[in-house]
């Protein structure tokens, strides 16, 4: 099983004699053009938290998969299959949903930062050279 890397199933196959894989992959599903896309205003480093980026909802994308036989190099038919392929899919699923249910940086200022004396700004011409360092 894996996410569609062919070489890496080859060469599980040549160590392992393995034959088949199930590659799957995640494809975004198209959503209808008059649907109106609400734009959020991210302001912090957060997933799944207020102010942050949304969580992307699995329904959100489809589960394309595809048996193979690597000693045949065939695509097989998976319904035979088909509860076993559906729990490794749910297994998989579950396991990115507990991962990453939601995520946030908490940014804290250090004492070099907090104590940090700037010098005063140097006044600019009105094209916006440094008079200060302006040997012209």
């Amino acid at each position: 099983m894996n996410g569609g890397c062919i070489k890496h199933s080859q060469t599980h196959h040549q160590f392992t004699q393995h034959p088949l894989v199930l590659n799957f992959k995640n494809v975004l599903k198209k959503k209808a053009s008059h649907e109106p896309s609400e734009k959020k205003d991210v302001n912090k480093i957060a997933i799944g938290k207020e102010g942050g980026a949304d969580f992307v909802a699995e329904d959100e994308y489809e589960i394309k998969t595809e048996l193979k036989c690597l000693q045949c190099k065939l695509v097989l038919d998976k319904e035979p299959i088909k509860n076993l392929v559906d729990s490794i899919i749910k297994a998989e699923t579950s396991y990115v949903k507990s991962g990453l249910v939601a995520w946030e940086l908490e940014i804290k200022p250090c004492t070099h930062v907090k104590n940090l004396v700037q010098n005063p700004a140097n006044p600019l011409s009105s094209d916006g050279i440094c008079l200060r360092f302006n040997t012209i």
